[in-house]
């Protein structure tokens, strides 16, 4: 860790190598500057959540929990749940992401690895019926709350 914090910063697209001693050496890539996320709006997260709970979500995410946005409007869910993922540059979200979750398939929210599904409130009733594992964190655009959720 020494060696990363002290060595400069390589250029977009270049490797920085690190030595980490009995583990040996890796080489850290810094992304190009094209790969960087453009046009994702992080206005309708905020504001939903606020600052507290978003870090709370970010937490989440990175423990690859299961998410399921619950709100009203399509778009808002869809752009809530997309900017969320965003927030995990330059990591990248590499299990199920159905921004909004069609009736039809609300058994996907049963399902035993992580994910993150958009719903719209008028579908929860029936997503109640289905068996959904209790560690799954609901974020309720509407009121800004977070419910649910495995506690690290």
């Amino acid at each position: 860790v020494a060696a990363a914090t002290a060595a400069r910063l390589p250029p977009p697209g270049g490797a920085l190598a690190v030595s980490a001693g009995d583990f040996g050496s890796h080489r850290l890539y810094a992304p190009y500057d094209d790969e960087r996320p453009t046009g994702v709006s992080f206005e309708p997260l905020l504001s939903a959540l606020g600052v507290p709970n978003t870090v709370r979500l970010l937490g989440a995410l990175l423990l690859e929990q299961r998410v399921i946005f619950v709100g009203s409007r399509w778009g808002h869910v869809s752009s809530c749940a997309h900017a969320a993922l965003t927030l995990l540059y330059p990591l990248t979200w590499q299990h199920i992401f159905i921004p909004v979750l069609p009736t039809a398939m609300l058994s996907y929210a049963c399902a035993p690895m992580p994910y993150v599904l958009g719903l719209l409130a008028r579908h929860a009733p029936a997503l109640a019926k289905e068996p959904v594992e209790e560690e799954v964190l609901y974020v309720h655009l509407e009121t800004g709350k977070i419910a649910g959720g495995a506690e690290p």
